[in-house]
């Protein structure tokens, strides 16, 4: 999703007016942004995990495309608002 400059900055601003309004929605709304960037081929799901693992400083798991595996293991809550870091800045 790549925006011209003033077109991605009105985004973040509504973005953010809509966050603030709604902090309990907040959770909600990145899960939804995080699964239209995987929709529409601009992210992965894993590699938004996996630069929350690498901004914690954490191992990043291999990536192995194979549906009778368990999946990867998600967020705890430090993890969480580091997808979310990324997942924002995916959308710019």
């Amino acid at each position: 999703m790549t925006n011209d400059p003033d077109t991605a900055s009105a985004v973040a601003a509504r973005l953010d007016e809509h966050l603030a309004a709604r902090p309990q929605l907040a959770e909600r709304i990145y899960r939804e942004l995080l699964m239209a960037l995987h929709r529409s081929s601009v992210a992965s799901i894993d590699s938004i995990h996996d630069e929350a693992h690498r901004r914690a400083g954490l191992a990043v798991g291999e990536i192995v495309d194979d549906p009778n595996l368990p999946g990867r293991d998600r967020w705890d809550e430090a993890e969480r608002q580091l997808v979310e870091q990324s997942t924002r800045e995916s959308l710019s």
